[in-house]
């Protein structure tokens, strides 16, 4: 049994699109101050996620159930919780956790404990968007990251839609992904090395849902 959760908030407006075995969505709202009382409340809800999937595990009586966890934006930061809590619950690890644009701003509050990492689950994949926004280096955060370029992207063209210029780029790429393995991406060392086509020749992976979960480093695209 495959079973996928996405924890979102009210401001995503995301819709479950995965077409599994079983699908959950955990819709929260996120509401001001956006700082350390929404962490806490992140670790609440992945608290809640979690007693959550301790009972389909009693109640079904799987020996295996393949959990992927999908977070978006401070909801990485509850599915990094819930995969903690049922490994306490149940000494199960979780399968798979995807993390979709997490929270920069609160990425190292709350101590190693509260942040998504490759320790959360068998396997974490992270996607990365709105590069030009970002400063310093590109934190590696799971076992595979993906960073979506947005270098030219001409975002000033009114009433229409480009998913280059989608607020929810990380979203709509991944909802994209399951369904079709032609999303692809280079491994790169910097987004620089990128930018200046140096990793051309480099190995390329399949981006999103679809991706082998034996891959492991930084990968970048530009879509």
């Amino acid at each position: 049994m495959r079973t996928t959760i996405s924890i979102v908030n009210a401001e995503t407006q995301f819709a479950s699109i995965f077409y599994i075995n079983s699908s959950f969505t955990v819709d929260w709202n996120l509401t001001p101050p956006l700082e350390s009382a929404s962490i806490n409340k992140a670790h609440s809800i992945g608290l809640a996620v979690a007693d959550f999937i301790a009972t389909i595990f009693n109640k079904t009586g799987e020996t295996y159930l393949d959990i992927h966890l999908v977070g978006i934006s401070l909801g990485c930061e509850v599915a990094a919780s819930a995969a903690r809590h049922v490994s306490e619950l149940s000494g199960r690890k979780i399968n798979r956790i995807t993390g979709l644009d997490p929270t920069y701003y609160l990425i190292n509050d709350g101590g190693d404990l509260r942040k998504l990492s490759a320790k959360n689950a068998d396997f974490v994949d992270v996607v990365h968007t709105n590069l030009s926004k970002r400063t310093g280096e590109l934190e590696q955060i799971g076992h595979v990251d993906f960073y979506v370029d947005d270098l030219g992207d001409n975002c000033n063209t009114k009433g229409k839609y480009s998913i280059k210029c989608d607020p929810l780029k990380s979203i709509t790429l991944f909802a994209k992904s399951v369904n079709s393995n032609d999303i692809k991406a280079k491994k790169c060392d910097s987004l620089e090395d990128f930018r200046e086509g140096v990793c051309e020749n480099k190995e390329q992976v399949t981006f999103g849902e679809m991706v082998d979960k034996n891959v492991r480093g930084k990968y970048f695209l530009k879509y």
